[in-house]
């Protein structure tokens, strides 16, 4: 449900996006990391009123598959510099490509 309230919001609150791409990625603590919102946007954003009202300018970037346990920190689960940077790669990478 919280792909299709994204979605939503994105298409009914009369935002004007213009040409602008929307980089879409989910970031939460090492055990939780791996999760179906992705997919789910990635397969919602194929279907109307998404497609029409979204087109190509949703950009999926997944960054479970770089980032590690160690690059969390033990007692606040935040993200250290190591798993920052991984990151900022991986968005750099969609923002490159496109």
């Amino acid at each position: 449900k919280h792909a299709l309230y994204f979605l939503d919001v994105l298409c009914n609150t009369g935002l004007n996006i213009g040409n602008a791409k929307i980089i879409v990625t989910m970031l939460d603590s090492y055990p939780h990391l791996k999760n179906n919102f992705l997919l789910e946007v990635e397969r919602l954003v194929q279907r109307e009123p998404y497609k029409s009202r979204l087109g190509n300018k949703i950009m999926i970037a997944d960054v479970s598959p770089v980032l590690k346990q160690r690059d969390f920190y033990l007692l606040d689960l935040h993200i250290k510099e190591s798993g920052h940077k991984k990151i900022a790669d991986v968005l750099w990478g969609k923002i490159k490509g496109n």
